[in-house]
């Protein structure tokens, strides 16, 4: 057993690569929640257009809320853009994008080509990560970021949580709603720099043993 080999990736400053200038402020500040999504197919739902709704609509409200109580920009980030059943992570994010500006949110989707330590970087500079895709929650926990995570397929989610000491924050994409979303959000938000220590510790203690891991398998 070993923790996922991208807690070794280490967070590289990218704002030379940022375009918007709106992005690029607000990646400075830190004034943003960060957001990703998945493309998902809900085997075993009966309808499959009302629980991808009710996905994107707890999504949708728990932001909006957080974001004007909070005073918080939003960022969607595509952490994958491969097409599945003739749509991608940024369809959905679009979708998202499109409703919170029509109630009012500052909202922008990051479309730059960034290598996994430089979306560590956008992540980290977050107050916290909404995150269903599990490589952004790591990348997000590499940077010390605190995590929500949405769980979609199988434990691997679940386990990967736990051991960040954020068991808590993980709810499964079939039945998620957005008071659940908003309550574990005002959790993170009141004890973020607890939740930071403990995640940052976690981290480099799984770069210590994959360290030692790599060391040993180029040994033989």
């Amino acid at each position: 057993l070993a923790p996922d080999m991208a807690f070794l990736i280490e967070p590289k400053p990218a704002l030379e690569k940022v375009r918007s200038g709106s992005v690029r402020k607000w990646i400075e500040s830190g004034d943003y929640l960060a957001v990703t999504v998945v493309n998902w197919s809900y085997p075993g739902a009966g309808d499959v257009g009302a629980a991808r709704a009710q996905y994107e609509s707890a999504i949708v409200n728990a932001v909006e809320n957080i974001a004007k109580k909070r005073l918080l920009n939003v960022l969607l980030l595509p952490q994958v853009t491969v097409k599945h059943h003739g749509e991608s992570d940024v369809d959905v994010l679009e979708r998202i994008k499109r409703q919170l500006m029509d109630i009012g949110v500052a909202v922008e989707i990051f479309d730059e080509d960034l290598s996994p330590s430089e979306f560590s970087y956008v992540y980290g500079n977050a107050r916290f990560l909404l995150g269903t895709r599990l490589h952004s929650c790591i990348l997000a926990a590499c940077a010390g970021t605190p995590v929500i995570a949405i769980r979609y397929q199988g434990y691997k989610t679940e386990g990967v949580m736990g051991g960040l000491g954020l068991s808590e924050y993980v709810l499964d994409i079939n039945d998620v709603s957005a008071v659940e979303i908003e309550e574990r959000i005002e959790k993170i938000l009141t004890s973020r720099a607890e939740i930071v220590s403990i995640i940052t510790a976690r981290v480099s203690e799984y770069r210590v043993q994959l360290r030692q891991i790599v060391e040993r398998s180029l040994s033989h």
